[in-house]
């Protein structure tokens, strides 16, 4: 008879295989349901294999049999460790154009991906009122967190829009879980607020800011919506009232103020450092004049004592008139004189004492024979005097040319006596003065001279005139 317990035999091989199923038995049924192979009580040991099956929790015994060893074994299939999700906000509130993070949470990792489906519910509306953004993923409302880790975070942004909304509310919850565990009816609420407020009265200041709701229209207001004191711009009118000559301080201001209700005091800044401050209440006088002002741009600037905080500045400029310009031209053919004025905005010209007032920048006139004196000015003497004097001679005929003996000279004009003088190159023949006949003739005997050319001039009141003679 053969030992029971020798591992020579077969049956021995056979209980040692048992006892190592026993040992790992508990680690394969570790899960939610086992399937293990295993020899029932009652089989044949050349029989199928069976499939023994349990589910979470449940207790399973039996009797089991290897190469017709009976072995009873004893096991319960354990839970799971299945992962708890929870969600939470970095904030509460979020404004328009800020953003917050929504972070998902297992409380131990998983050896599955877990899939968290999130719901963005409230009084927002979606991509018109906040975007949400996971790593490269917009918009998408399905959160993995993948086997091992514990934690995916969610990135909301406001969109700031100029709508007047109010405040509204984002509700985030979990609409449906995989591989993992979750409170399905827990909410979290995110206030979305508003940074577009109305501005009922138009001061410029939004409802929210604005401590004097109920401001006039068109009211200067400070920070806080609440009016300032002030004067239109029209209570002013002010200006430069004369310009200075060159050099001189001879310009002024003057000021007309509409509120005669008030006593201004008057502050005036200029170049070269110059302050001066009055007080000048309106009630008393049709304006403010200040005088004595050099070239130069001055800052006016007026308060009101019984108005702290209130101030009315302008700036003005005081000039130098351009330095009196002209340039005249006199046109051979017709004796018309054309100037060409600059320095000022109305000039006085005067043509042999004959004045007249111009107010453009040319002037043109027809001048005698004779003489002319043409003066320029203007209002203000500091500007000078221009003058010029243009002579316009009287043509003078000459016959016969060339001549043998007597020239005849035609005289135009109302002249009654000319100076006559004959020159060659060398000498000076002739120089008198000679009576103009009634025909308007004046002889001139070259009989005596020997052959050559000679310059004749003749002067007087209304001709001044030169000519070529040729003695044959």
């Amino acid at each position: 008879m053969k030992h029971y317990w020798s591992l020579k035999n077969k049956h021995m091989r056979a209980l040692l295989k048992l006892f190592l199923l026993l040992i790992l038995l508990p680690g394969a049924i570790y899960g939610q349901s086992i399937k293990k192979q295993v020899i029932a009580v009652g089989e044949t040991t050349t029989s199928e294999n069976k499939v023994l099956k349990s589910t979470i929790g449940q207790t399973a015994a039996g009797n089991f049999q290897a190469e017709g060893f009976r072995v009873k074994v004893g096991y319960r299939v354990l839970a799971p460790v299945i992962p708890l999700v929870t969600l939470s906000t970095s904030a509460t509130t979020v404004e328009e154009g800020k953003s917050m993070t929504l972070k998902v949470s297992l409380d131990k990792p998983s050896y599955e991906n877990v899939t968290v489906d999130i719901r963005l519910a409230g009084t927002t509306t979606k991509i018109t009122d906040y975007t949400w953004q996971r790593g490269n993923a917009a918009n998408e409302e399905r959160i993995t967190i993948a086997a091992g880790d514990t934690v995916s975070t969610l990135t909301l942004t406001a969109i700031d829009d100029a709508l007047v909304e109010g405040d509204e509310t984002i509700i985030v919850s979990i609409s449906a879980i995989s591989k993992a565990e979750a409170d399905l009816t827990k909410t979290y609420t995110v206030n979305l607020i508003d940074n577009d407020f109305n501005d009922t009265d138009m001061d410029g200041v939004k409802d929210n800011l604005d401590k004097c709701p109920n401001t006039n229209f068109g009211a200067i207001v400070d920070m806080n919506g609440c009016e300032i004191f002030n004067l239109s711009r029209f209570n002013y009118a002010i200006s430069a009232t004369s310009t200075t000559c060159v050099g001189t301080a001879t310009g002024s201001l003057r000021a007309v103020l509409a509120a005669k209700n008030y006593t201004y005091i008057v502050e005036t800044k200029g170049p070269d450092g110059f302050k001066k401050t009055e007080a000048f209440d309106a009630s008393n006088a049709p304006s403010y004049n200040l005088t004595g002002l050099a070239k130069g741009v001055y800052t006016v600037c007026f308060t009101i004592a019984s108005q702290p905080g209130y101030e009315q500045c302008f700036d003005l400029t005081v000039g130098e008139p351009a330095a009196l310009k002209t340039t005249s031209f006199l046109d051979p053919n017709t004796n018309v004189l054309k100037l060409d004025l600059s320095g000022s905005d109305k000039y006085i010209v005067t043509i042999n004492g004959v004045s007249e007032t111009v107010k453009t920048s040319s002037y043109s006139k027809l001048l005698g024979t004779g003489l002319n004196t043409v003066t320029v000015s203007t209002d203000l003497g500091c500007q000078g005097l221009i003058t010029e004097e243009i002579f316009i001679s009287e043509e003078v005929l000459t016959y016969p040319n060339p001549t043998t003996g007597m020239v005849n000279l035609y005289i135009p004009g109302t002249d009654s006596q000319v100076q006559v003088s004959l020159n060659s190159m060398n000498a000076t023949f002739l120089n008198e003065t000679k009576e103009v006949k009634a025909n308007r003739e004046v002889d001139v005997d070259l009989t005596q001279m020997p052959a050559g050319s000679y310059v004749i001039q003749v002067l007087g009141n209304h001709v001044r005139k030169t000519m070529k003679i040729v003695k044959q």
